[in-house]
């Protein structure tokens, strides 16, 4: 098709470009790692660890499992959220490549790239005019939610598996059921591969296909549309081990990582029209704010796109008796309400007044903090919404359509410039690990404790030193036997350490250990280890 000849080529140019004048390049460099140890958030550091033990690790059934990061266990990468099926292709090439290497910086243009493809294709598809569909896309490059998460959470950035999506949304009436049918199974399959949460947000579209299939023919084949793509992932995640070595497959917070009413938005800490006002011109203006763990449902539209809202809905006030209900529009309305209010979830505030909460039962708050982090469903209405817009707009401005849109690109890039300059990587970090060079050489880290965390500095002071004693394993190509892991087997691995310290009751010492004490409970072993202070926790190994 002539377009894609288009796009392909233009996606790529936008996406370099747009990546080096916000991170810089040389992030690329896939030698270069030092900046996701200095440089990086606590989960990037946890990925990137992921990644380098599945690489150390043999080869194992199912193919996804690590060793030594959590011995004697195993456990899948799927958990690590090292983008699984990166690691799987990387690992199976591994002795082509460096000692070192990181395929993050990579990830990112790949997000980049595949945003600006599939917005365009979208785009084209609703208006068939290449110039319109190639500067909207410039918005979802550049779309605040997903640079949020970039080399931050890196593998929730993959923004583009939900416009893919809805891609396949707009031409289903193009494709045959079974081409239908594959595509879904091949994204949702990609999807486990990438990051889990984006499992349920593409449930919430593909659920929306099979009721307006099902309207159109009311033939019972609808449930093959729904059994086949969940049939994919439970594969995918079988390969990769996701049902091994598993604890709870869920965890508390839903209720707490929410989305808050205002969400579309709340610009903190975004515009660069109040830059010594924290939370932005918007939110200072309209005095917005949110609870704590609602950082995780950002959804904020830039100012760009709220003003190209503005327009649609004065638009659509004008002409609203002229407007034909369809029944596609109001499964579309219904699929954005469902995404939206579970992003809400069962406590549903504007700024910090609590407007409702609702008390679910332990059952079916287990089953809904299986994604606890319910605020990132916010970003399918997100997209959804710029697509809307977009397709609104041009119906309305065919004439001007190009100077509208142009226009409103230049504000919203004015105001989210502020909030990418803090993104640039600096080039040649230098990452310095203390236990490389204070610790024997050659040992097993073996955590005996685990400390009492009063509140998240300490939760992150204890990853941080976690993550240097992995790495230290990790260069020493041993072991160690508690990481920060997703939904880990917490019995399993405090059952290992109840046996160390047995052992070290009974006098057992291990000649390949180094045993890590983060509490006072290293007192009791005085007489038969030496010890170190090194960071504030005490090491010891056989006298």
């Amino acid at each position: 098709m002539r377009e894609i000849n288009i796009f392909l080529p233009f996606s790529l140019f936008l996406s370099l470009t747009i990546f080096g004048l916000i991170y810089g390049y040389d992030i690329l460099n896939t030698t270069y790692d030092a900046w996701i140890f200095k440089d990086g958030y606590h989960d990037i550091i946890q990925h990137y660890m992921g990644w380098l033990f599945y690489r150390q690790s043999p080869w194992h059934f199912p193919i996804g499992l690590i060793d030594n990061l959590a011995y004697p266990y195993q456990f899948s990468v799927i958990y690590t959220d090292s983008i699984p099926i990166l690691a799987v292709f990387f690992k199976s090439i591994s002795f082509l490549l460096p000692d070192t290497f990181q395929y993050f910086g990579l990830w990112g243009i790949v997000c980049l790239f595949l945003s600006s493809f599939f917005s365009s294709l979208i785009i084209f598809k609703l208006t068939k005019n290449i110039y319109y569909s190639l500067l909207c896309s410039l918005f979802f490059i550049l779309a605040p939610v997903m640079h949020m998460r970039m080399f931050g959470h890196h593998a929730l950035s993959s923004h583009w598996i939900l416009l893919a999506g809805l891609y396949i949304c707009v031409i289903k009436n193009e494709l045959t059921r079974w081409q239908f049918r594959v595509s879904w199974c091949v994204l949702f399959g990609i999807s486990i591969g990438v990051h889990a949460y984006f499992v349920p947000m593409l449930g919430f579209l593909l659920l929306g296909c099979v009721i307006s299939n099902f309207l159109k023919d009311k033939k019972l084949s609808f449930l093959l549309d729904l059994i086949l793509p969940i049939l994919s992932v439970l594969f995918i995640m079988w390969i990769l081990g996701a049902f091994s070595f598993g604890g709870s497959k869920s965890a508390g917070g839903f209720g707490y990582y929410s989305a808050n009413l205002n969400t579309l938005f709340y610009s903190a800490p975004i515009s660069i029209f109040a830059p010594n006002i924290p939370n932005g011109l918007i939110s200072y203006i309209f005095n917005l704010s949110i609870m704590p763990g609602q950082y995780e449902g950002y959804g904020y539209l830039g100012l760009g796109i709220l003003v190209l809202s503005g327009i649609c809905l004065l638009l659509l006030f004008k002409n609203i008796k002229n407007i034909k209900i369809k029944i596609d529009y109001l499964i579309i309305i219904f699929i954005l309400l469902l995404s939206f209010f579970y992003a809400l979830s069962n406590n549903i505030y504007f700024n910090e007044t609590k407007l409702l909460s609702i008390v679910l039962n332990p059952s079916l708050e287990q089953f809904f903090s299986t994604f606890r982090a319910s605020g990132r469903f916010i970003w399918l209405l997100d997209y959804s919404l710029l697509i809307i817009i977009f397709y609104f707009i041009y119906k309305n401005f065919k004439k001007s359509v190009l100077v509208l849109v142009f226009a409103c690109l230049c504000l919203q890039c004015y105001d989210l410039k502020d909030y990418f300059i803090r993104f640039k990587k600096e080039s040649n970090m230098i990452y310095q690990n203390d236990f490389l060079s204070k610790l024997p050489k050659g040992k097993n880290i073996v955590i005996c404790d685990s400390p009492f965390l009063s509140n998240i500095d300490e939760m992150f002071d204890y990853s941080k030193n976690i993550f240097n004693l992995a790495y230290y394993a990790y260069r020493n190509s041993t072991s160690i036997n508690d990481f920060y892991i997703a939904r880990k087997n917490e019995k399993k691995i405090l059952e290992y350490k109840i046996l160390i310290q047995s052992e070290l009751n009974m006098g057992k010492l291990r000649d390949d250990a180094i045993y890590v004490f983060t509490t006072d409970y290293y007192k009791n072993y005085d007489s038969v280890l030496d010890f170190k202070n090194i960071n504030g926790y005490m090491f010891g190994w056989k006298k």
